[in-house]
């Protein structure tokens, strides 16, 4: 089954922003995959892995992943437990640091709680994008620039 899985960032749902815009971009034959990440003091590692847990199936060497900010930390989470390797990942405003802004700390600091093994995130994507805003008010664009160089993409 060939799809695109959009992570939504914290504090978002997916159907916000520019999410669902994602359907008409995606390549001829993939269908788009949306899951909603619980939200308000459910949010963090505790709570979405077992949420993108229900999805480890649809996982395989057609997908194309893409994450938004702090979804970045799970997917580098889940990317560590797959036993397949994905075609895609898409890292828009990603992290793999606790971020200063006062809002997402406290949920990041629950996916790097344990030592993050950057590694399998290369061992299980065939290929890595990054993308970020030099003027990102959430993310620190460095932040993002020392994902990209720790997952090289």
């Amino acid at each position: 089954m060939k799809q695109v899985i959009v992570l939504h960032d914290a504090f978002l749902k997916p159907t916000d922003a520019w999410y669902q815009s994602i359907g008409t971009l995606i390549p001829q034959g993939y269908t788009l995959v949306t899951p909603e990440l619980p939200e308000g003091n459910l949010q963090g590692a505790e709570f979405w892995i077992p949420a993108l847990e229900k999805y480890k199936e649809q996982f395989n060497d057609d997908t194309i992943l893409i994450t938004h900010g702090l979804s970045s930390l799970l997917a580098i989470k889940f990317l560590e437990t797959l036993s397949v390797s994905i075609k895609l990942f898409v890292s828009i405003a990603g992290t793999a640091q606790v971020p200063d802004h006062k809002g997402y700390a406290p949920i990041a600091k629950t996916f790097l709680q344990e030592t993050v093994t950057l590694e399998k995130v290369t061992a299980h994507t065939k290929k890595i994008i990054h993308i970020w805003n030099a003027a990102d008010p959430f993310i620190d664009p460095s932040f993002s620039l020392f994902f990209s160089e720790k997952v090289p993409g």
